[in-house]
Parts: C-alpha cells; structure tokens; sequence
C-alpha cells in the first residue's frame, strides 16, 4: 500500500493529492487531464476513487472528500518523514 506513494507515482493518489490541494474550489476534469493527457488512465481512476468515496464530482469539477483526506495526510507524513516531495518518487 505505501509503495506508489514512496518510490513510484500512483495516478489515483496524485488525483487525491491534487484534489487536496485544491481545496474546497475543486479542480475541472481539463486540469486533471493536463497531468494525465491518457484518458485510458484518468477515466477509471476518476471512477475508482468516486465509488470508493475519496472524492466527489460535482458541475464539472472535482473535489476531495473527508475520507479522501482521511487517507492523503498519512501518506504525506510519510514522505515528509522520509525526506521525499509531495506527489514525486
């Protein structure tokens, strides 16, 4: 489970990290696919992360939800413990 947020990119915890960062204003679905052009890639993940509750869709944006939260600061303390960048291996 920490291993993408460690040494690898995982699309669906930088959609999260992205989603956290944006606050309450949410992000559109064009600023997402600007960091993941490949819609084979952000359709499902977008999807995935809306049935399991992490984030929410609404008027055409995207925006994180607390149980979004509840799983992206963990995985920030982590990195910042280990000396790693948000979002980066």
């Amino acid at each position: 489970m920490s291993y993408p947020a460690v040494e690898a990119l995982s699309p669906s915890l930088a959609i999260t990290l992205m989603c956290k960062g944006a606050g309450r204003r949410g992000l559109c679905r064009e600023e997402l696919s600007g960091i993941f052009a490949d819609e084979v890639v952000l359709g499902p993940r977008l999807g995935d992360l809306e049935r399991a509750g992490m984030i929410r869709s609404a008027d055409g944006r995207v925006s994180i939800t607390r149980r979004g939260k509840a799983l992206v600061i963990p995985f920030l303390w982590l990195r910042r413990v280990l000396g790693l960048s948000e979002g980066r291996g």
